[in-house]
Formats: C-alpha cells, sequence, structure tokens
C-alpha cells in the first residue's frame, strides 16, 4: 500500500510539474491579512494542442518505423532461396 502511495504522490508530481513547465497550469497566490487563496487555472486549450501534437507525433513515428521494419525485412521469395 505504501509503494502505491509514493508511485501516486510521483505520477502527481510529474504531471504537475510537466503541466507548469509547458504552460498548462498557472499557480497564484493572493494574500489579504489573515488569508490566503491560492489558484489554479487550467489551459484547457493548450493541453488538448499538447495531447494532440504528441498523437500526431506518436502516430507518424510509428508510421515511419513500420515502413523501415517492412522495408527492411526480407520478403517470403528471399527467405525461400
Amino acid at each position: 500500500m505504501r509503494s502505491l502511495i509514493t508511485f501516486l504522490v510521483i505520477v502527481v508530481v510529474l504531471v504537475a510539474g510537466v503541466g507548469w513547465y509547458l504552460d498548462w497550469f498557472k499557480f497564484n497566490k493572493s494574500d489579504t491579512g489573515h488569508e490566503a487563496n491560492f489558484n489554479v487555472t487550467v489551459n484547457k486549450d493548450k493541453v488538448k494542442q499538447d495531447v494532440e501534437s504528441a498523437r500526431d507525433k506518436a502516430k507518424e513515428t510509428t508510421e515511419n518505423l513500420r515502413g523501415k521494419i517492412q522495408g527492411s525485412s526480407p520478403t517470403s521469395k528471399d527467405k525461400q532461396n
């Protein structure tokens, strides 16, 4: 159970760090005397754009690798000879 909690904390910290770096999240603090307010703003459009971009790049890379594998593998005729 302890390892599961540790894993989840690491995932949350990584997502928050990467999200902050990619401008998915903005963290704001306002202090009004005895109260402190923390706000998190999520840029949904930026997240969606980055996810679609990553998906397209992964698809393109997969297709390129498949082409290289199929192009370099011998055909069934070559295997018989």
